[in-house]
């Protein structure tokens, strides 16, 4: 039992300095990419490393004491990583015509690599020109899916190496954050900048670029670029929006027949950035259709649907891109206005307190519906109602009721229905004798022969609803009323004697 842990002893004494073994820090200087560059360049020095070493620097030495050279911050805290690269800038006042060792250290010079393998030589010789760069490049902002890169290009002599930095004086290296690669005949390199999607409000995206090319390991001055990504906008925004399938919008504006028409801006859509964008138009029914700037007026004389292109085009100068949607389209739809409806019969003449019947009228469709607009306290027909009115009798008058057919929210001609409410002449009435009651086939109208001497009477014949069935002028002093071609039901005889007039009530078997 003792041996066993003596020997458990050895192996956890052994296991712990095999762990302090593999996570001391540690830096191995790898060979060097170039064999030669010119004072001021920029070169890549490669490592690996155990442990958390921290802040890294690069060193230089001619001799026996090595000096730290301006280095990019790279701080390693996660243990055994792959080899590595930090870049470095040779001095501009460095000695030419030497041979330089190359070694990373640790910054606190708590852990320092060996030299490298291979040596670095800093010779003399004049830098090659700046890369050939647009001063300026202006983008659109990224407008679909596949739309989220753009390439900037450099213009290098042969066999050049393009470097890219982010400002012009510093951090003094290279930027990782781009794709950097060449085209088929590599005397052009490029880097790749994501787009990004636009946000709202949209503000001018703009940044700085420094190309520089490298040829023999001698790094020229940098070409600066500005890079500019600029909004897309629409000039407009429709009233009515139907839908978008990504790369065209729809709109819709609806009129009536025979309506005022507006122009397309008044009703339509609605300007959105009028300092920036204008609108082009085309009739989109019509190929070969000419673009103007002419703000269309729909004709709204037939019913139908017809439409116009719409396209946002910025104003020159203005630093705006138009939407990436190719086209907009803007659908007019004329609906047509139904006609006036039909009555049926003439307009009811009812005595005062004489109970009515609702006012009718007829459609000329199962697509249209019957709007009836009812007479307000100055005999002006303008409350409307979906119902047909029952006219009140309970004061004598002339009053005028609207009917209108209506199709969808279109209306057609208002139609005139005028109700008369007359008072009863009591004293007429008891000059007048209507009989038999109930009758058969007819029935006779006796008057006082002295109702005749200051003229005719006029005798009418009427249904439930006031309208006249029968009518006759005369002088006797009876007349018969043919009920024959009537049905059984209750129906008035009314009799007019210049602006006085008597009603009697006759049952028809």
């Amino acid at each position: 039992m003792k041996h066993h842990s003596i020997l458990l002893f050895i192996f956890c004494l052994l296991l712990t300095r095999t762990t302090l073994a593999q996570t001391t820090p540690g830096i191995t200087t790898l060979p060097l990419e170039v064999s030669a560059v010119c004072p001021g360049s920029v070169i890549a020095v490669p490592f690996s490393y155990t442990g958390k070493v921290g802040k890294v620097v690069v060193q230089l030495s001619s001799g026996d004491s090595f000096t730290t050279i301006n280095t990019e911050t790279k701080t390693l805290s996660t243990d055994n990583q792959y080899p590595v690269s930090v870049h470095a800038r040779i001095p501009d006042s460095i000695e030419t015509t030497q041979i330089y060792q190359v070694r990373v250290v640790g910054e606190n010079s708590s852990v320092i690599s060996q030299a490298s393998p291979t040596r670095l030589m800093v010779r003399g010789g004049a830098k090659p020109p700046k890369p050939v760069v647009d001063s300026l490049v202006r983008v659109c902002s990224r407008s679909s899916a596949n739309d989220y890169m753009v390439s900037l290009y450099a213009g290098l002599v042969p066999n050049a190496a393009i470097s890219v930095y982010i400002d012009e004086n510093g951090p003094d290296f290279p930027t990782g954050n781009y794709r950097i690669g060449y085209s088929f005949d590599k005397t052009k390199g490029y880097i790749e900048v994501y787009k990004g999607f636009q946000t709202y409000p949209c503000n001018l995206h703009q940044r700085d670029f420094y190309f520089t090319q490298t040829v023999d390991g001698c790094e020229s001055d940098k070409a600066k670029m500005v890079y500019q990504v600029w909004c897309r906008e629409e000039a407009f925004k429709f009233d009515e929006f139907v839908y978008s399938n990504g790369s065209s919008s729809n709109g819709r504006t609806t009129y009536c027949q025979g309506d005022t028409a507006l122009p397309l801006d008044k009703k339509g859509y609605k300007r959105t950035n009028e300092a920036n964008m204008y609108v082009l138009f085309g009739d989109s029914y019509t190929v070969g259709s000419v673009s103007t700037t002419v703000v269309p007026t729909p004709n709204t004389d037939k019913p139908g649907r017809f439409g116009y292109y719409l396209r946002s085009v910025p104003h020159p100068g203005a630093k705006v891109c138009a939407s990436f949607l190719s086209s907009s389209y803007l659908d007019v739809v004329v609906n047509p206005r139904p006609p006036a409806p039909t009555l049926s019969g003439l307009s009811p003449i009812y005595e005062k307190d004489q109970p009515a019947l609702a006012l009718t009228a007829a459609t000329s469709s199962t697509a249209t519906s019957l709007r009836w607009y009812l007479p307000d306290a100055t005999n002006a027909a303008s409350l409307s109602s979906a119902t047909a009115p029952v006219p009140p009798t309970d004061k004598p008058g002339s009053f005028t009721y609207l009917v209108s057919q209506v199709q969808g929210n279109c209306e057609g001609p208002r139609v005139p229905i005028t109700v008369e409410v007359v008072a009863e002449d009591v004293a007429l009435s008891k000059l007048v004798s209507v009989y038999p009651v109930p009758a058969l086939g007819e029935t006779t109208v006796e008057l006082n022969a002295g109702l005749l001497a200051s003229g005719p009477a006029v005798l009418e014949l009427l249904d439930g609803a006031g309208h006249v069935l029968w009518e006759a002028q005369t002088r006797a002093s009876k007349t018969v009323v043919p009920l024959q071609s009537l049905s059984t039901g209750s129906y008035n005889v009314r009799v007019r004697l210049g602006e006085r007039q008597a009603t009697k009530r006759v049952l028809k078997l």
